[in-house]
């Protein structure tokens, strides 16, 4: 029987302002409330791939042919991969969780088993014995027989199990072949999103303000529509994007950080709201230009998909002479 190890897992204050489209009358804020009206709608769809292996024999992990990312982009396989996880969900099959994963919904319950190779020596290859749980070995290959659990591999930066995946890849055990290594290589792990940027009830804020406060406490969905966690909200991402609209973000979703023309981020654990003065980036935040796109995220850097949970659009209105 496996033991169970557990994974750890992809504004009040306003001010009355002129509407400049001849709407008549909005509310302003410097103290922008968050809420999920606000929030974009997001779905994806994730596909793995899956090769089998000898069961209960060790096998080579092979990344050295990884160029390219689960989104697409560039990633160079011995500098961008840190750790590998190995993971079993036993009583789950790939089509599960993938499910899962695509939802958000993975629980520790769902894992049997979670070992990690921390990849120190920029390696492209490991064994699956040189898996440990903690730096302590574990004889994983007796548990790996034919049907005993969907097993897969997920590549990672950093070194925290379940964060920073950018590749994964399932394997299926079976008796009776000679397989003995696991080739982990672009179109291996593919996330197609569909992303709603146009729909959104944008973030009105002051114009030109650097000092504004927002505030999440009340936000109760996720971009999937699925209830949110606050806790599960660590970082603040806000871009500026110069000569791109909300449409050009939708198709380029992917590729919202290297888009941007400018980016802050913060970190906020624990917090419900953020000031814009704990925002860090290679140019100091200046305030909001009515001139350019800008979009905010609150992201969950545990969770297995990298979509954030909440994402908007911010509305800058200057106030007419």
């Amino acid at each position: 029987m496996i033991a169970p190890l557990l994974l750890v897992p992809i504004l009040a204050a306003c001010q009355p302002e002129a509407d400049d489209t001849g709407g008549g009358a909005v509310e302003v804020f410097d103290e922008a409330t968050l809420t999920d009206a606000n929030n974009y709608a997001f779905s994806g769809t994730l596909t793995v791939g899956n090769d089998p292996v000898a069961a209960a024999e060790d096998a080579t992990v092979d990344w050295s042919a990884l160029t390219e990312d689960l989104q697409g982009h560039a990633l160079d396989p011995a500098a961008d991969i840190d750790q590998l996880g190995l993971v079993a969900y036993r009583y789950l099959s790939p089509e599960e969780v993938t499910e899962a994963i695509e939802s958000d919904s993975l629980q520790m319950s769902d894992v049997s088993v979670y070992l990690q190779f921390l990849n120190e020596a920029e390696a492209t290859s490991c064994l699956l014995s040189e898996f440990t749980l903690f730096g302590n070995p574990v004889d994983v290959l007796s548990y790996m027989e034919e049907g005993s659990a969907t097993w897969m591999l997920l590549l990672g930066e950093g070194t925290t199990p379940g964060q920073g995946v950018r590749a994964m890849k399932f394997f299926e055990p079976l008796d009776g072949i000679d397989d003995h290594e696991i080739t982990v290589t672009d179109g291996d792990a593919v996330l197609d999103v569909d992303a709603d940027l146009s729909s959104l009830e944008p973030v009105r804020i002051a114009a030109d303000d650097p000092g504004v406060r927002f505030d999440w406490s009340g936000i109760t969905v996720d971009g999937r529509g699925q209830d949110i966690e606050l806790n599960d909200i660590d970082s603040v991402l806000l871009a500026r994007y110069d000569d791109l609209g909300v449409a050009d973000l939708e198709a380029g979703f992917l590729d919202l950080e290297t888009l941007a023309d400018a980016m802050w981020t913060a970190e906020v654990e624990g917090e419900t709201a953020l000031d814009t003065e704990q925002l860090a980036g290679d140019l100091p935040f200046e305030g909001f230009t009515p001139e350019a796109t800008w979009l905010l995220a609150l992201r969950c850097g545990t969770c297995m998909n990298p979509a954030p949970l909440f994402l908007t659009v911010v509305d800058p209105v200057r106030a007419e002479p």
